[in-house]
């Protein structure tokens, strides 16, 4: 799908805030329906009133750091909670010991970090509060958290890191995404990708400890180099300024492992629904947002953002064949169809694939690719979705159902009509509402395509005797 850059991420969150600085009242209504009048006619018995429906309960936040007297902030200290799924912003209100209330910020990421002048001391208050696209609330305001700040408390700075690989199901990338909690008042960041965590927190790493190192804005960096190793990797971040002079130091080394050595069963290949992310602020490294996290069991994820048809089957021979999965899950060409990409190319470019898993005896499994919302992706992207994409998407999913076995989307997306705005606030990247019920279909169907293989194969098996007799005979 699209390939979340750090430019055209960088872009939605600027967007965001230039366009609606202030959030829009909700005007009271202009009139309120007339009470109906009282019939002079006498009643049976009275007519009860209509039971109140309560209000839709909104999620709270909840932090998860708490700074006392006893375990004080510094005045650069970062403050953590628990995401809200579905959150576009957090919106962060910040008070002094002294009652002065600083002005309000933004932070895309489930935290914040502190700015406070230097001589703060005392309780300073924060509330939180989450945001959709349309500035919306989706969630109450949080408590009040009262987090103590003592003015002499030194702390190294760096950028509190997010992302943690290899934590569950469907946590393996082989094109890893970083995220982090941004430093106050820093937008560039500097990424190293290491194999060794000793290093110096203070320097860059030397040439033979760097695997690579890539510059980004804003809080995460989606790397677009694949990596591989028989070891665990690292990962770390610093703030640099505009002129790429450090801010603070690099945070400490993050653990991450991808290796072909590790025997994986199943492989999941494809563009950005594959590899993860959604809701125009999560990323792949937000597994809540990846539909391999739902699954029963452990998947590696070689998808990689941006991914077309045709870039699928190109880098197949290097991303693929080295870690030979019993089983690959494949689902790309969604940003071919709306590319205006014929169905007939896109159908071409998934048999090339089909064929690859053949000669390097991998077990293809295609999943139907899933209706997209072409307001959305206009409203989202500002990009045009090609006409007629309807009509090439029902042209690869009856490809794809016509072979002998497959992942069938269409037993919860209805394809004649657009993707509703709940399972994909920009129209194409499903969120974790939609990756769930996209775990649901594989693993409901799981395993009659287990059987089904299962049969091919005795069937196989059954016909290479037949013919090996004949040939004895």
């Amino acid at each position: 799908m699209i390939h979340f850059t750090f430019s055209l991420r960088t872009l939605l969150v600027l967007t965001l805030a230039g366009l609606w600085t202030a959030p829009g009242v909700l005007a009271a209504p202009s009139s309120l329906p007339l009470p109906r009048p009282v019939s002079a006619a006498p009643q049976k018995a009275p007519v009860p009133a209509p039971a109140k429906v309560p209000p839709l309960q909104q999620p709270v936040p909840q932090f998860v750091t708490h700074y006392t007297r006893s375990n004080p902030a510094a005045c650069t200290s970062t403050l953590r909670w628990k995401p809200i799924l579905g959150t576009v912003y957090y919106n962060v209100k910040v008070t002094l010991p002294s009652g002065t209330a600083l002005p309000a910020e933004r932070t895309y990421v489930a935290g914040y970090s502190l700015g406070l002048p230097q001589d703060t001391q005392g309780n300073v208050k924060v509330q939180i509060q989450a945001f959709n696209l349309d500035e919306q609330p989706i969630s109450a305001p949080s408590a009040v958290e009262d987090v103590y700040v003592d003015a002499a408390k030194k702390q190294a700075l760096y950028p509190d890191p997010i992302s943690r690989f290899n934590s569950g199901n469907g946590t393996t990338l082989l094109y890893p995404v970083y995220n982090w909690v941004p430093l106050h008042g820093v937008r560039n960041y500097e990424v190293e990708v290491l194999n060794t965590k000793s290093v110096s927190p203070l320097k860059e790493a030397s040439d033979d400890q760097l695997l690579e190192r890539g510059r980004s804005t804003g809080f995460d960096w989606y790397d677009d180099e694949s990596h591989t190793a028989p070891y665990t990797m690292y990962w770390r971040v610093r703030g640099v300024d505009e002129n790429g002079s450090p801010v603070g130091q690099f945070c400490p080394p993050q653990p991450m492992r991808c290796s072909p050595d590790d025997n994986w069963q199943v492989g999941t290949l494809g563009d950005s629904i594959s590899h993860g992310g959604g809701d125009l602020s999560y990323s792949p490294s937000d597994f809540a947002y990846s539909y391999q996290h739902y699954l029963p069991f452990d998947s590696v994820n070689l998808a990689e953002s941006g991914d077309t048809s045709e870039s699928t089957l190109a880098r197949f021979d290097r991303d693929v064949v080295p870690f030979h999965p019993t089983y690959l899950i494949i689902m790309t060409g969604s940003n071919s169809l709306r590319g205006w990409v014929s169905g007939e190319s896109i159908i071409s470019d998934l048999t090339g694939i089909r064929q690859k898993c053949e000669d390097n005896g991998i077990i293809p499994i295609f999943m139907t690719l899933p209706p997209v919302n072409p307001a959305n992706i206009k409203k989202a992207f500002d990009e045009p979705t090609a006409e007629g994409w309807k009509d090439e998407l029902a042209k690869v999913n009856q490809w794809i159902r016509s072979l002998p076995w497959y992942i069938d989307l269409g037993t919860q997306f209805d394809e004649s009509e657009d993707l509703p705005t709940k399972y994909a606030l920009d129209g194409l990247h499903l969120n974790f509402r939609g990756k769930r019920l996209m775990a649901a279909a594989i693993s409901e169907q799981w395993k009659g395509i287990m059987q089904k293989i299962q049969d091919a194969a005795s069937a196989a098996n059954n016909a290479n005797e037949e013919q090996d007799n004949s040939e004895e005979e």
